[in-house]
């Protein structure tokens, strides 16, 4: 049997902020989840986006986690593309919930339209008078656009110190 599976989730992103969510179970013969990536069709998508990810409701991502935190550019080799997790995080037939979250309406350090209290500067990034564009689709993402969810499964035990 096969030591490694890359498990994927494809999630359909329609318009600019849509909050997607998705259920899945994962492939029964693996033991963990190893890593995870998430890659886009262009660049401009990931900024702002969001994930949250739950396993066997045991939380691994809250659902305002940065999704730039989990991508790499090209430049990056491909063996060393994937985000690995330091624990366990369970496999085998679990069931994984998520929230995947367009970034597009959130773009200048915002949260629901108001400026983060507590960051330093935030109005800079606020235009004054932002136009048509900027409000409706300020990075010029083309919709729809795929994101794919790739989980790397493994039976292998997790070493006690990760190579870094």
């Amino acid at each position: 049997m096969k030591n490694h599976f890359w498990q994927h989730i494809r999630i359909r992103v329609n318009s600019p902020g849509a909050s997607i969510r998705f259920n899945v179970d994962s492939e029964k013969s693996y033991k963990r989840v190893k890593a995870i990536r998430v890659i886009y069709p262009q660049a401009a998508a990931e900024i702002g986006s969001t994930l949250g990810l739950t396993c066997n409701n045991k939380e691994v991502f809250k659902d305002d986690h940065e999704v730039r935190m989990l991508t790499c550019g090209p430049n990056v080799p491909p063996n060393k593309r994937f985000f690995e997790f330091e624990e366990v995080v369970d496999a085998g037939g679990s069931v994984m919930n998520g929230r995947y979250t367009d970034g597009a309406i959130n773009p200048y350090l915002t949260a629901n339209g108001q400026a983060i209290s507590g960051v330093l500067g935030v109005n800079d990034f606020i235009p004054s008078t932002p136009n048509a564009a900027q409000t409706a689709n300020p990075n010029q993402v083309v919709y729809p656009y795929d994101v794919q969810i790739q989980l790397w499964l493994t039976n292998d035990e997790l070493s006690a110190h990760p190579v870094r």
